[in-house]
């Protein structure tokens, strides 16, 4: 009997049906990959802010000697370089008197460092974002300061959390 199985031929037709079946089974077994989570930033500037003229807002993933030690000049070299640094998780011009949504990637290790590159800043041009970071910030801007940043606990009953206020 093992001699007439092993003396039968196998039909080509079943070959390309087999390949086919398989190969139909590999593509339904795929998966979407799995993205990073994100952080969303409201971004409220006054009319007044940046005396009227359009600024950029640079969100960068950094620790805190980092954050401390990064000067205006180097925050700015980062953004305006070719390329532009890879620690900057997103960046976008501020129109005064505009709100602005921002999404950026959510660092897996770092804080985040906020940074408003306005014409003449004031003490409070940037801040950290320690860790544990939230999945929603607020943050509100002023002449040439960045008034408040706020953490959004709990979207839908719209808690919001005071983290920095200069009031």
């Amino acid at each position: 009997m093992l001699d007439v199985i092993m003396k039968r031929s196998v039909n080509p037709v079943f070959i390309v049906f087999a390949a086919a079946l398989l190969a139909a089974a590999g593509c339904a077994m795929k998966t979407k990959p799995v993205s990073a989570p994100k952080i969303n930033f409201t971004v409220k500037s006054t009319t007044a802010a940046n005396e009227g003229k359009p600024f950029y807002i640079v969100i960068r993933s950094c620790n805190s000697k980092e954050f401390v030690t990064g000067g205006y000049d180097s925050v700015a070299g980062a953004l305006f370089g070719d390329p532009p640094d890879k620690s900057i998780i997103a960046y976008h011009e501020v129109i005064p008197g505009y709100t602005l949504e921002l999404t950026a990637e959510k660092p897996d290790t770092n804080s985040i460092g906020v940074y408003c590159l306005f014409s003449d800043p004031g003490d409070e041009w940037k801040q950290l974002l320690p860790r544990p970071l939230e999945p929603r910030y607020k943050i509100d801007l002023g002449r040439n300061t960045i008034v408040s940043v706020e953490r959004m606990i709990h979207r839908r009953k719209g808690v919001l959390q005071k983290i920095f206020s200069r009031d």
